[in-house]
C-alpha cells in the first residue's frame, strides 16, 4: 500500500488525490534495469613517467621460469682481459724459446762433441725442464734466484712487444694492480700445466759425463702455481712500472715517495757494488776452473764439453746463485764454507780482492752521486753502502740453492762489516774533491839539522 508523501496517509491504487491533505498522489515508476557501468577510462602517463612493465621469463624445459640475477661490477675487472693474456703469452714465449733456443743447442754440442748419438727428445726437454722449474720448487728447494732473474727478463722483454700500455699508463691503480693479478694468473696457468704434463722431475738427464749440468728427482705441481704466480706477479709490476717510468711503489698506488738523497745514493752505491762484484766473480769462476781443467789429461773434445756444460750450469741456468755464494765466501774469506771445502785453490783469493774492490767503488759511487758538501757527509754515505749490501744479500740468500748450510746471517751480518772498505770509497771521493783540509803530510830526513833562524838557505 502506497502512502501520501506529505502527511503520510494511506492511499488506494487507484487514488489520484490524499483524501487527508488533498495533494496529488505521485504515481509509482515501472522498474527498469540498471544500466551496464562504463569502463574507468585508463589512467594517462606522464612524460616524466614511464609504465614498468615485468619482462615474461622464458620457460625452461621443465615448466619452471628460470631466475635472473645481474651482477654489477667496475669495468676495470672485467675489461684488460685481452691485453692481459697478450702480455702472459708472450713472456711465456719469450721465456721458453730463450732456454730451448740457448740450452738446447748448447746441449747437442756437447753431445756432437762427443761423438754421442743424439738424443733429440731429451736433449729439447732438459731446457724446457730447466724453464719449469724457475717457478717452482725442486728437491725441496723454493724459487731460485736465477729462475726468478729469468721469470723478470722474461716479462721485460715482453713488455716491449706486446705494448700494454693502456692499462699501465692511464688505469687507476686499481685497474693496474688488477691487470698485473689477471697477467700473472694467465702465465702460471699453462706453466703449471706443463709441469703436471711433462713431469720435469721424471725426465732422463742429459750424457753428462763432468756431473755440472742438474737433475731433479723430486717435484712439486701445486707449489708451482703459488709460488710462482707470486714470482710473475713481481716480475710485471717491476716490467710495467720500469716502462712507464715509475717505481714500484709509486704504479701501485702508494704515491710519490721520496726517501733522502744520501739514502738514494747509498742504495745506488749498493746496487754497483752487487753489479760489480756478481759479474767479475763468475768471470773468475769460469776462468779459474778451466785453468784448473788444463792440468788434467782432457782431450780437446772433453775440455770443450767442460767449458760449455760449466757455462750452461754456472751461468745460464744458475748464475746469480753460485756468484752470491761465491760472494759470500769469498766476503768470509773462505773460512768455514762447505761449498769451497778444504783444497781450495789459490786463485780463490782473488774473489776476496774483487769483494773488496767492488765495495771500494760502490762507496765512491754512492758519494758521488750524493753530492756532498763535507768530508763526514762523504764518508757517511759510503758507510751506508754496506748495510744496504747486506739487506740485498738477505733477501737473496733466501732463493739460494742449498749447499747444506743457512746463509741467512753471513749475507746479512758480513757486507756491514765491508762498509768500512765502502766508507773508505767515500773518504777517496771526498779527497778527490778537495773536501778534506787540514790534512798535510811531509817527508824529512831523520838526523838532518834544523836550519837556524837568519841563517841562509838554498
Amino acid at each position: 500500500m502506497a502512502k501520501c508523501l506529505n502527511c503520510g496517509s494511506a492511499t488506494g491504487p487507484g487514488d489520484k488525490f490524499c483524501a487527508v491533505c488533498g495533494r496529488p498522489v505521485a504515481a509509482e515508476a515501472p522498474p527498469t534495469d540498471p544500466a551496464p557501468a562504463k569502463p574507468a577510462a585508463p589512467a594517462k602517463s606522464t612524460p616524466t613517467a614511464k609504465p614498468v612493465v615485468a619482462a615474461k621469463p622464458a620457460a625452461s624445459s621443465g615448466g619452471t621460469a628460470p631466475n635472473v640475477v645481474v651482477v654489477n661490477m667496475p669495468g676495470w675487472v672485467a675489461g684488460d682481459w685481452s691485453a692481459a693474456g697478450l702480455l702472459a703469452l708472450s713472456a711465456l714465449l719469450v721465456g721458453a724459446v730463450i732456454q730451448m733456443v740457448v740450452g738446447g743447442l748448447l746441449l747437442l754440442f756437447v753431445q756432437v762433441l762427443l761423438d754421442a748419438p743424439i738424443s733429440w727428445g731429451d736433449s729439447l726437454r732438459a731446457p724446457l725442464d730447466m724453464f719449469i722449474s724457475f717457478h717452482g720448487p725442486i728437491d725441496q728447494l723454493g724459487l731460485w734466484a736465477t729462475g726468478v732473474l729469468w721469470i723478470f727478463i722474461a716479462f721485460r722483454l715482453a713488455s716491449r712487444v706486446a705494448g700494454v700500455d693502456e692499462p699501465a699508463r692511464q688505469g687507476l691503480p686499481a685497474r693496474r694492480l688488477a691487470f698485473v693479478a689477471k697477467t700473472a694468473f694467465l702465465y702460471i696457468v699453462p706453466v703449471t700445466i706443463l709441469a703436471a704434463v711433462l713431469d720435469p722431475g721424471a725426465g732422463a738427464p742429459i750424457n753428462d759425463p763432468f756431473g755440472t749440468l742438474p737433475f731433479f728427482p723430486s717435484w712439486s705441481v701445486a707449489a708451482t702455481f703459488f709460488l710462482g704466480f707470486i714470482a710473475s706477479a713481481g716480475a710485471v709490476l717491476w716490467s710495467l712500472s720500469r716502462r712507464t717510468g715509475q717505481s714500484v711503489w709509486a704504479f701501485s698506488g702508494g704515491g710519490r715517495f721520496d726517501p733522502p738523497k744520501p739514502l738514494r745514493a747509498a742504495w745506488s752505491g749498493a746496487k754497483s757494488t752487487v753489479k760489480l762484484a756478481f759479474p767479475w766473480l763468475l768471470v773468475l769462476l769460469v776462468l779459474g776452473t778451466f785453468l784448473e781443467a788444463l792440468s788434467n789429461d782432457f782431450a780437446v773434445a772433453e775440455l770443450m764439453v767442460f767449458v760449455i756444460s760449466l757455462l750452461v750450469a754456472v751461468v745460464l741456468w744458475a748464475g746469480v746463485d753460485i756468484a752470491a755464494l761465491f760472494f759470500i765466501t769469498a766476503s768470509r774469506f773462505f773460512t768455514g764454507d762447505a761449498f769451497v771445502g778444504p783444497d781450495m785453490p789459490g786463485w780463490f783469493w782473488i774473489g776476496a780482492a774483487i769483494v773488496g774492490l767492488s765495495f771500494l767503488i760502490g762507496g765512491f759511487r754512492a758519494a758521488r752521486t750524493a753530492e756532498p758538501r763535507t768530508a763526514a757527509e762523504a764518508v757517511g754515505v759510503g758507510l751506508l753502502v754496506g748495510p744496504l749490501v747486506g739487506l740485498i744479500m738477505f733477501v737473496l740468500s733466501w732463493f739460494l740453492i742449498g749447499i747444506g748450510e743457512d746463509l741467512s746471517g753471513p749475507a746479512l751480518g758480513l757486507p756491514i762489516i765491508w762498509g768500512i772498505v765502502s766508507a773508505l770509497g767515500g773518504f777517496l771521493f771526498a779527497n778527490r774533491s778537495g773536501l778534506v783540509s787540514g790534512v798535510s803530510v811531509e817527508f824529512r830526513t831523520t838526523g838532518s839539522a834544523t836550519p837556524q833562524e837568519g841563517a841562509p838557505s838554498d
